[in-house]
């Protein structure tokens, strides 16, 4: 199970093997090198360097070598993955090699890790099949005398899980088999599975009709592993997983005191929130912290968990990552083939934008935000191309843009706070919003947190370090405390806090007042703070200008000018459950709209906001690029849509001078994964591109690389060096797989 940090591959001197012939192994060694991880090639690390190249499916490998390979997956589960794992094929005979994707990567780390994971996956994906292979790798080879559970929301699904985990297994070598001669829970068993030389044995469960009941499952829900498939879709749930907190907490507390292997993963497509069951699934999700991958760079299990407290509500240990499409490698043509494939022809309808969007709806007739637009605000969720993460705290702050142009960004951007008590139910959030684009460049949500100490890394890490950054602070719960702070921060800095914080001083005076507050130095300006402090922020209360009504009100234009550069997972999950109760915007039952309110504060703040020169804000650059979302279908377009249509030939211009800057930086590369990783972003980008006849061949990848194959022929073939992967190699795995980079974000088409 070790060897997944850093520090357990230094211990014990784990190589990544960059020959292995699992090709989406390194693959992903590139992705997440190109998204900063230190520890990108976890899932390539070989302990034992005499297996290099041993392929364990061979025949006469020998009893050594056999002992070897046995070994190696017992204390290096990824070997086990990449090198010896076998999905059965879905149509025919034989098998597939196991292919590694951002997800399944994450459900082998952190059930290696002990961290209960928790995953919303789009249909069609693999997810039901990572969950059988990670059964078969813990009770096959991780663990003895350990009962597992396995529940799911029909007894059909159940029996096909079963069934799968016996295929599954049947694929291993057979000096892998350790069920024994005779199977405790017979072939035809399609409730339990079991691995008797491991006296490992495996439970199922299936939703319940009543109340009574799933308590009364619950009370079985006891085992050190559990594996959770639909989880929001298995009746009554919520009072399973409620008495199940309570009786199967003394077995994990004491699989953690004996240092044993425990984990549980919960599954899922995205559920409904008019359920119960959906609802309790989805706060469940929502108070864990968001899967960042930079969690792989921890320094020990204790750092890991520091980083994910920091950043769950209420301090969980529980990480929830969200998966759609373009974060698994895939393309929109895959994805729209796919639901064809399936017989969809309604991609508005919620159970379609559930399966395949990974939208919580709690259906069109009550959600706050129009279909049409939630399929596109959902299509621009992406990777964040860069994190930053505080030592001491553990703060994330994800980035959306370069890390080299974030000083230039900043210098044009607009904060908006969500406060809160931070240390409940909801968060601290921050959204960093462009004045210009209206893209969402940065977000940051914290909880479990001091309010001083918060306060103090908000100054020093935003508003000291980027002077010309702007904000409005939502004046309700601590955040009258936290602006206290921040302007007696910006008055020992010399600095206006007028001409920073949005404050209804500045937003309703008139042209002398505004020359007065400009004015203010020294004790005069100390003198006015104390006069006017109680005019910084928005209050979100009552009824008026300042009212969550009115913030909410900004709601359907904030979506239709920039719901296409939204970005953010949490904050697009958040957007995506809003509903209308009694006439009102709010979030769903259990839910939360932290985020949404941030977002929603620096919008509120360049479009309503009154003389935003004050604070050195130039009207005519608000929102001036941001991209108008046309659902309308209509080919005669009016000036304002003629005017998006022309910001649309900008797009692509700007792709074509992006394609030709990544084509002469691979041209000149000499580093193996940085090769694949530009490869990545080329792919990506010309995937983007609508190609005019006067462009040839100038954009295509495939066409580059054959021109670049013929300029070092008299060098020799051009290949991936140590790994044994040609570049030939990278172009028929990215063709066959449909991979779209996933910091490329762009909704399906709707016009």
């Amino acid at each position: 199970m070790g060897i997944l940090l850093l520090s357990e591959q230094k211990k014990y001197g784990a190589l990544a093997n960059y020959s292995t012939s699992n090709k989406s192994a390194l693959k992903q060694a590139a992705v997440l090198n190109s998204l900063g991880l230190k520890n990108h090639s976890m899932h390539l690390m070989l302990l034992d360097q005499s297996l290099k190249g041993v392929d364990p499916h061979a025949e006469n490998l020998g009893l050594e070598i056999e002992a070897r390979i046995a070994t190696e997956c017992l204390r290096n589960s990824f070997y086990f993955y990449r090198e010896v794992l076998r999905i059965p094929k879905s149509t025919g005979t034989g098998s597939n090699r196991w292919r590694f994707d951002r997800f399944n990567i994450g459900l082998v780390f952190f059930m290696g890790m002990s961290i209960p994971y928790c995953c919303e996956v789009i249909r069609q994906a693999g997810k039901s099949t990572a969950l059988y292979a990670s059964i078969i790798e813990n009770m096959n080879i991780a663990t003895e005398n350990t009962s597992f559970i396995f529940a799911t929301h029909s007894r059909t699904q159940r029996d096909r899980g079963i069934q799968s985990l016996k295929d599954i297994y049947e694929c291993l070598p057979p000096y892998l088999q350790f069920r024994g001669r005779t199977y405790g829970d017979k072939m035809v068993n399609t409730e339990t599975f079991s691995v008797n030389a491991k006296h490992n044995n495996l439970v199922s469960f299936v939703g319940q009709s009543s109340e009574k009941m799933a308590k009364k499952m619950g009370r079985g829900l006891t085992a050190a592993f559990g594996y959770y498939d639909e989880i929001p879709f298995i009746s009554n749930i919520h009072h399973s997983l409620e008495v199940a907190a309570t009786t199967g907490a003394a077995a994990r507390e004491e699989a953690r005191l004996d240092g044993s292997p425990h984990g549980s993963c919960m599954a899922t497509t995205a559920g409904f929130l008019d359920t119960e069951e959906g609802k309790y699934i989805h706060s469940l999700f929502n108070s864990s912290a968001v899967l960042n991958e930079l969690m792989y760079d921890a320094e020990n299990k204790e750092d890991l968990e520091l980083k994910i407290a920091a950043n769950s509500k209420g301090g969980a240990i529980r990480v929830y990552g969200s998966y759609n499409h373009r974060t698994l490698g895939k393309s929109d043509k895959w994805l729209v083939r796919t639901m064809q494939d399936s017989f969809v022809t309604d991609f508005e309808a919620p159970s379609s934008q559930a399966d395949y969007f990974g939208i919580w709806s709690s259906g069109s007739s009550t959600s706050a935000i129009d279909p049409k637009y939630l399929v596109v605000v959902n299509g621009s969720k992406m990777t964040p191309l860069y994190t930053e993460v505080d030592p001491t705290k553990g703060y994330f702050t994800n980035w959306y843009i370069p890390e080299r142009d974030i000083p230039r960004r900043m210098a044009n951007a607009v904060m908006g706070l969500d406060t809160s008590e931070g240390g409940g139910n909801d968060d601290i959030a921050i959204v960093i919003r462009d004045i210009t684009t209206g893209e969402r460049i940065a977000t940051s949500t914290t909880n479990s947190t001091n309010i001083y100490e918060y306060s103090e890394w908000l100054f020093d890490n935003w508003f000291y370090k980027y002077d010309k950054l702007k904000g409005i602070v939502e004046r309700k719960s601590t955040g009258g405390g936290v602006l206290d702070f921040l302007i007696m921060q910006f008055l020992k800095a010399g600095r206006n806090p007028f001409l920073v914080l949005f404050n209804t001083l500045v937003h309703e005076a008139d042209k002398k007042m505004l020359s007065t507050i400009e004015s203010w130095r020294g004790s005069e300006l100390a003198e006015m703070v104390n006069r006017y402090g109680k005019t910084f922020g928005y209050s979100t209360s009552g009824t008026g200008t300042y009212s969550r009504t009115n913030l909410y009100g900004t709601l359907p234009q904030c979506v239709k000018l920039t719901g296409s550069v939204v970005y953010d997972s949490k904050l697009i999950d958040q957007m995506s459950t809003l509903v209308v109760k009694n006439g009102r915007v709010d979030h769903s039952a259990k839910g939360h709209d932290d985020s949404v309110v941030a977002d929603l504060l620096s919008f509120w703040f360049l479009t309503m906001g009154n003389n935003l020169e004050t604070y050195g804000i130039k009207p005519g650059m608000i929102l001036a690029k941001a991209e108008l979302i046309n659902t309308s279908g209509k080919k005669d377009l009016s000036p304002e849509e003629k005017f998006d249509d022309d910001r649309a030939k900008m797009i692509q211009d700007n792709l074509r001078a992006k394609i030709s800057s990544f084509m002469g930086l691979l041209e000149n590369s000499t580093e193996d994964l940085e090769k694949v990783r530009l490869e990545l972003h080329i792919g990506g980008l010309e995937r983007m591109l609508i190609y005019r006849e006067t462009d040839q061949d100038l954009y295509s990848l495939a066409a580059f690389k054959e021109k670049l194959d013929k300029k070092n022929r008299k060098d020799g073939a051009l290949n991936m060096g140590s790994r044994g992967m040609h570049l030939s190699d990278v172009a028929e795995f990215n063709a066959s797989s449909g991979y779209a980079e996933p910091e490329l974000g762009i909704g399906i088409g709707l016009d």
